[in-house]
């Protein structure tokens, strides 16, 4: 064999070899696409078992937490007065003491709910407190359950909204986004 014929079989080999690197190359990467893609779908079932597992848990808790701003609603707590014969003072204490206590019992419901709408229910029972305190605060010594009553309706006439109507709006929007995602 001559010179030549070697050197056209040495090239031949070479573009045989360049060749199959290539496609082994090419194959390789199209083993890693479908991996990939299997990767994300995978993944994709796996967010979807889990919004559906989610779903009830989420929707409890904004549930829950709707329920519990409608108790806080001052209106409704004036409504809910049990006797005349209640003191502005004892009225005041047991306001306050049960809407603390009703939000340290739902505090596990934050982790179902955003960051700010939770903000958002804390920010309406400190609202809440505050206009029992201030309102309580505003009577005379001697004040009855209606003066102290008609306090709490002077200061709410001020408001364009009130705090717990603004979460619970925050709230039904939110939880409708995430029905809808």
């Amino acid at each position: 064999m001559s010179t030549f014929e070697v050197l056209i079989v040495a090239l031949l080999i070479g573009i045989i070899v360049i060749g199959v690197y290539w496609l082994a190359q090419q194959i390789l990467t199209v083993v890693k696409d479908r991996t990939l893609l299997q990767h994300l779908k995978i993944r994709s079932q796996l967010r979807a078992q889990q919004f559906k597992k989610m779903l009830p848990y989420k929707a409890t808790a904004y549930e829950r937490m709707i329920i519990f701003l409608e108790r806080i609603n001052p209106y409704r707590l004036m409504r809910d007065v049990p006797s005349a014969d209640i003191t502005p003072a004892l009225l005041r204490a047991r306001w306050v003491h049960q809407i603390r206590q009703e939000m340290e019992y739902n505090a596990s419901q934050q982790l179902y709910i955003s960051p700010e709408a939770w903000q958002l229910i804390e920010n309406a029972v400190e609202q809440v407190v505050l206009l029992i305190n201030q309102s309580y605060r505003a009577l005379d010594k001697d004040a009855g359950i209606h003066a102290f009553m008609g306090k709490i309706r002077e200061q709410i006439h001020d408001w364009e909204i009130l705090p717990h109507e603004a979460a619970i709006d925050a709230l039904k929007n939110e939880f409708r986004q995430f029905a809808e995602s």
